[in-house]
């Protein structure tokens, strides 16, 4: 059996399970470095002072695929997606590494969930933007 990673979301804890994202097309994630220097300059004779200053915020963006029969069954995808990621709220988002490990990213929706154009009779493609580093 071979292993397919999985993005999950959880509540902010990181316990409570509430939407895994189906048929992951794209992503820009593991991947992403958000470790920031501050460089300063010109206070000594030659070279410059560099201060580890933490990670800077970023954007996750997931793009996936909904595949059902028809209509109707679409739209209760789009809607459940909605209210599973609520806007402006703290989650936790895992990328499988391994069957056992895991990235783990902090992470909130500010941006509306794009759904493209579709005539919507067996697939939609949704896209998703987190802000990583939020909270």
């Amino acid at each position: 059996m071979s292993f397919t990673p999985t993005f999950k979301l959880y509540d902010y804890t990181g316990v409570t399970l509430l939407y895994t994202f189906e048929a992951v097309q794209r992503t820009n994630i593991p991947g992403q470095d958000t470790n920031h220097s501050i460089i300063i300059e010109g206070i000594r004779a030659k070279g410059c002072l560099v201060i580890g200053a933490g990670q800077v915020a970023s954007d996750i963006t997931i793009q996936g695929i909904f595949v059902e029969d028809n209509y109707e069954a679409l739209v209760v995808k789009m809607d459940a997606i909605k209210t599973a990621i609520a806007f402006n709220t703290r989650y936790k988002l895992r990328l499988d590494k391994t069957i056992a490990t895991y990235y783990e990213y902090n992470v909130k929706r500010i941006e509306p969930i794009d759904f493209p154009e579709s005539l919507r009779t067996s697939e939609q493609i949704y896209n998703v933007v987190l802000k990583n580093n939020s909270w």
